[in-house]
């Protein structure tokens, strides 16, 4: 065995120039979560429901259009796609039922 060949590869630090977009991303995704709550607390929870579909949506198209390097990258990538738009469309579904009486 060659010793060159068991040698780590350096890690490429990033370049300083992506770091605004990444936090730009994230404060992003931070003010739109926080939208769900606050709409529902207004009164407007159907609206806050399809936030909610339309931030999953965004976040599967996301990773399937830059599937390396980003912070949402927890699982594979077709596993985070497949579940984003399945959790979106049984939302998007069940935003009907949203505004029903209080059964207590």
């Amino acid at each position: 065995m060659d010793v060159v060949s068991q040698a780590p590869t350096p890690r490429v630090p990033r370049r300083p120039r992506y770091q605004p977009y990444r936090t730009v991303a994230v404060v992003a995704v931070a003010l739109g979560l926080a939208a769900v709550p606050l709409l529902a607390i207004v009164g407007h929870r159907q609206l806050a429901v399809l936030w909610l579909v339309a931030g999953l949506l965004t976040l599967a198209l996301v990773r399937v259009f830059r599937p390396h390097g980003t912070w949402i990258a927890a699982r594979s990538r077709l596993f985070d796609v497949v579940f984003n738009i399945v959790l979106a469309l049984a939302l998007a579904a069940l935003v009907w039922y949203v505004n029903l009486p209080n059964v207590l």
